[in-house]
């Protein structure tokens, strides 16, 4: 309905204005109000728990997403995924991955992007590695990550295929960061 467009892009809005705690106090509003929340409602809410690693709320969303039936389509899971990544749970994220039927670079580079952030970079590479085994494609953000990830655990060999693969896939004049995350794997 119309209704649910509205507090949806409300919600929307106050993410977009960096006011998580907003978006979440109008994701509960509108089941005081009885508008039927749609996916789209969860994953925007979602979007404010990762901005605020708010665990608890994230998961009890989660829940209400699997209680309404809804298909956990990829937007939903690299949402979820990111969400519990951010919030330190990889673990779970990689369950979300899994259990997915479509994954899509975004859902791959969230968990992956996840696994650098928290220092972890031989997973990190192991999620990588298992991507490019499906056929998925590395994209700007996953290189980074992966780049990160190299420069951690000292994967100097590694790092250089990469790089070789940026450079083979035309990227490396098209992102500043991109370059910055080789300068630095380079540098240590």
């Amino acid at each position: 309905s119309s209704s649910v467009v509205a507090w949806n892009a409300m919600i929307a809005a106050y993410i977009q204005h960096d006011d998580p705690q907003a978006a979440l106090r109008l994701f509960k509003e509108m089941e005081g109000a009885n508008v039927d929340r749609n996916l789209i409602t969860f994953v925007c809410s979602l979007k404010a728990c990762s901005n605020i690693t708010a665990l608890g709320k994230g998961q009890q969303i989660h829940r209400d997403i699997i209680d309404r039936g809804f298909e956990l389509d990829v937007i939903a899971g690299s949402t979820l995924i990111n969400m519990y990544a951010k919030c330190g749970m990889l673990a779970r994220a990689e369950q979300v991955l899994k259990g997915m039927r479509f994954r899509d670079v975004v859902s791959w580079s969230a968990l992956i992007s996840g696994y650098a952030q928290l220092g972890q970079g031989y997973e990190a590479l192991n999620c990588f590695e298992q991507m490019q085994r499906e056929g998925v494609c590395p994209n700007a953000v996953t290189f980074i990550c992966i780049l990160k990830s190299c420069r951690s655990i000292g994967a100097n060999d590694k790092g250089k295929q990469i790089h070789d693969e940026i450079v083979n896939r035309g990227l490396l004049g098209k992102d500043v960061v991109l370059g910055n995350a080789l300068v630095d794997m380079y540098a240590k």
